[in-house]
């Protein structure tokens, strides 16, 4: 049995599509924060399992939908991916497969800026931690506030081939909203955690983590973060071909640097 867990708050223009998209799974969970649009209305009108609870933050969120999760195997999406048709086979090939080893599979994901997707600018292959996960062998990191971390134990790790398409961004606007929030959690984090040299040094070297996650962990130590990022990212991770959406994605990466450094700074200065 495969359950889909999704997290939603006011996503109406994006559940019903993600519901049908995902309709070859036994059980689509969604984990709502009480949204004030439609999204539980369609998404139960559209056949799927809706449970309602304030926010948590994302790890303790995702945690409450693999409990509640009925399926052996739990895919782990957002309302704005849609599975191609090559990773629906793969993902019911495991599910129905016994001999399988792994407990958990990396999913490649292709990002879309304004309808374009993202090749370069280091976007692609995307695998921030594996989406399929049978039940009991994940569990998210509590204390991330974003960017959050699958620790899988029990067992080994595969990749599928099959992409998730990623629909993150119709919009500058919708690019500035969500940059503001995720700056505002990742300032909180760094505030809470002081992040030290050594310690995260330390945890990076121990993690199994792909080098994609390991970077993104070691970023907050680094100089002159929102420099080297758009240069990393813009030339050479060769942003620039892809379009004007890259340069889009390239500044935007470091001004988030800017934002979550200032953001950080304020909060020590209130602490004060």
């Amino acid at each position: 049995m495969l359950t889909v867990v999704v997290l939603t708050k006011n996503e109406e223009s994006n559940i019903v599509e993600f519901i049908k998209n995902h309709n070859f799974a036994d059980e689509i969970l969604v984990i709502d924060s009480y949204s004030s649009d439609r999204t539980v209305a369609l998404a139960q009108s559209y056949g799927a399992r809706v449970e309602l609870v304030r926010w948590m933050g994302f790890p303790k969120q995702w945690n409450y939908g693999l409990q509640l999760a009925r399926g052996e195997w739990i895919l782990i999406a957002d309302a704005d991916h849609r599975c191609s048709e090559e990773l629906v086979k793969e993902l019911l090939n495991v599910v129905n497969d016994k001999t399988l080893s792994p407990v958990a599979y990396y999913i490649p994901r292709r990002n879309y800026v304004l309808g374009r997707w993202i090749k370069h600018c280091g976007w692609y292959p995307d695998y921030p931690y594996p989406r399929l996960v049978k039940k009991g062998h994940g569990e998210f990191i509590v204390g991330r506030q974003v960017h959050e971390k699958l620790q899988v134990v029990g067992g080994s790790i595969g990749y599928l081939k099959g992409h998730v398409n990623h629909y993150t961004y119709d919009s500058v606007d919708q690019f500035v909203d969500k940059l503001q929030r995720y700056t505002s959690l990742e300032a909180l984090e760094r505030y809470n955690s002081e992040i030290r040299w050594f310690p995260r040094l330390r945890e990076v070297m121990n993690s199994d983590l792909p080098w994609r996650a390991k970077k993104g962990l070691l970023r907050p130590l680094l100089p002159f973060r929102p420099i080297i990022r758009f240069v990393y990212m813009y030339f050479l991770r060769q942003g620039f071909r892809d379009g004007w959406q890259g340069l889009l994605v390239c500044l935007m990466s470091a001004f988030y640097e800017i934002l979550v450094n200032f953001k950080a700074k304020e909060l020590r200065v209130a602490r004060k």
